[in-house]
């Protein structure tokens, strides 16, 4: 019962029969008493748990091994301690309030039964269309962590942010549309979300941190919004890119992009086409080589590279696109002039075709130099 502060060490062990156990709901925490190595439940079968109010019990997760079904009330606002851990087993986690849900803190992962379970039901049912609350303006880290079950997603404008790995392993999910308040995607928020098809990230989105889309293996088209505003990327020392181990296809850059590293938004070899737009003001390093750690994939084997009108020029880094091509050689759209210093191609050797736009009035020395693929040239505009 709630009335129940403490429960001591051994107070249930070796209860071999105990299949069932509830926890009250209750304002208060509970503790559970352990040491030296003993616990209040050692070696009770507990397949079954009702948790109605916060807990403290360090080697309480031992004891949940063989837990399957877990429901979660209301008045919990925090798991600790790696409590389900142990929970290989777990099939069902069960609410009747997804507003109290998300007012969880999770500790890490192994705190959130939905990680084990992979199904969330709600009052009975099993949750598939996840809705976020209006009254939720941020989602907090882990909190639908590991949901398989969910087929959609709909975030409300109101929200403002969302947690570190929120949505990691969600892979259900086939698309995703990202809320007009929030300002930066977290670490990983929704890695793992291997049936996304695509992603856009909106204008609104000013920095991603780290490997915030890493694992999502369904990835095939990517849109950076047009912008003024520069999105900064966040590439920490021991995480993964952010489109690690993607499939990227296609990809459109409507805005400027910078990173904490030189090359910080993986791709592999299955970029075949991408686009700059016309508000993009530089060219960075932004690619890794390969996305999937594979020496033999080396570069993406771009089929068309298209750099959108502008009367802007349009300054490229050194090496951004080198030897990034395909065998036939790659198609070239420029539409505005380029700003480069260096003796080299800018867009590399590997142009089969290219065509300037009627904005482009000059041709930069090397600007196709080494070109040995290249068989057609149309010329659009008065080049000086």
């Amino acid at each position: 019962p709630a009335s129940v502060e403490t429960i001591g060490i051994g107070a249930f062990g070796e209860c071999t029969a105990l299949k069932n156990l509830t926890f009250e709901d209750g304002s208060s925490k509970l503790t559970l008493v352990t040491g030296n190595g003993d616990r209040p439940f050692r070696n009770a079968p507990i397949e079954t748990l009702y948790l109605g109010r916060n807990i403290d019990g360090l080697y309480f997760p031992d004891d949940l091994a063989s837990l399957r079904k877990v429901t979660v009330g209301n008045d919990v606002t925090e798991i600790k301690s790696e409590l389900f851990v142990n929970s290989t087993d777990l099939q069902e986690v069960h609410i009747s309030d997804l507003v109290a849900w998300c007012g969880i803190d999770f500790e890490d992962s192994d705190c959130n039964p939905l990680s084990m379970a992979h199904k969330l039901y709600v009052d009975g049912s099993l949750l598939t269309g996840l809705a976020i609350p209006s009254s939720i303006s941020v989602v907090k880290p882990y909190t639908f962590y590991g949901g398989e079950c969910f087929t959609s997603l709909s975030l409300h404008d109101g929200i403002t942010d969302m947690g570190e790995y929120a949505f990691y392993g969600c892979s259900g999910l086939t698309s995703v549309d990202l809320p007009a308040g929030v300002a930066t995607l977290n670490s990983y928020v929704f890695a793992g979300c291997s049936g996304l098809a695509s992603v856009t990230i909106p204008a609104n989105i000013k920095k991603i941190n780290s490997s915030a889309f890493a694992d999502c293996t369904g990835i095939k088209q990517v849109v950076f919004e047009d912008s003024q505003e520069e999105l900064l990327i966040i590439d920490g020392i021991y995480n993964y890119p952010l489109f690690y181990k993607s499939a990227i296809e296609k990809m459109y850059i409507g805005r400027n992009i910078s990173g904490t590293t030189n090359s910080y938004m993986s791709v592999d070899y299955r970029l075949s086409s991408l686009t700059v737009g016309s508000m993009v003001t530089k060219i960075d390093k932004i690619f890794t080589r390969s996305s999937l750690g594979n020496p033999d994939a080396h570069t993406p084997f771009l089929d068309e590279l298209i750099i959108e009108d502008s009367d802007m020029p349009l300054p490229i880094a050194q090496g951004v696109w080198y030897s990034w091509g395909t065998v036939d050689g790659t198609s070239l759209y420029l539409g505005r002039n380029v700003e480069y210093e260096y003796k080299s191609a800018p867009f590399g050797v590997l142009l089969g075709s290219v065509e300037l736009g009627e904005k482009v009035t000059e041709i930069t020395p090397y600007m196709f130099s080494g070109c040995d693929r290249l068989e057609s040239v149309i010329i659009n505009g008065t080049v000086d």
